[in-house]
């Protein structure tokens, strides 16, 4: 009942998702992008890509979860907006090392209390 029972609501969205049309889509991919469309606020949403992601349970995030974590959104997303998603893992996993080094040497800020997310 999350799309008030209406069929036609449910088959355009898995169609928007099942974009090489062989009837499977990618669950992460959609769940993040209606994660990240959703009106909730962005601290429920960092929880809710967190706790999607963190799939050993441990409450952190390794480099291979944020590397997923970032592909899922990103599809998902470029399919929601009918856009190319045809970046590759190798970028975002640059992206994601990049943050965790300046995390390291102390240089991220943080997008919360106080912090602008910039390195």
């Amino acid at each position: 009942h999350v799309f008030g029972g209406n069929k036609g609501v449910l088959l355009s969205l898995f169609s928007t998702f099942d974009t090489d049309r062989n009837g499977i889509v990618d669950i992460p991919e959609v769940v993040s992008a209606l994660i990240l469309c959703s009106k909730l606020k962005m601290q429920m949403k960092w929880k809710l890509l967190f706790d999607l992601n963190d799939e050993n349970l441990d409450n952190e995030l390794s480099e291979a979860e944020i590397d997923m974590m970032m592909l899922s959104c990103h599809r998902g997303m470029a399919k929601m907006m009918s856009k190319s998603n045809n970046v590759s893992i190798q970028s975002l996993h640059g992206i994601a090392a990049f943050v965790f080094r300046a995390v390291d040497r102390g240089e991220w800020l943080g997008g919360g209390r106080g912090g602008n997310g910039v390195v």
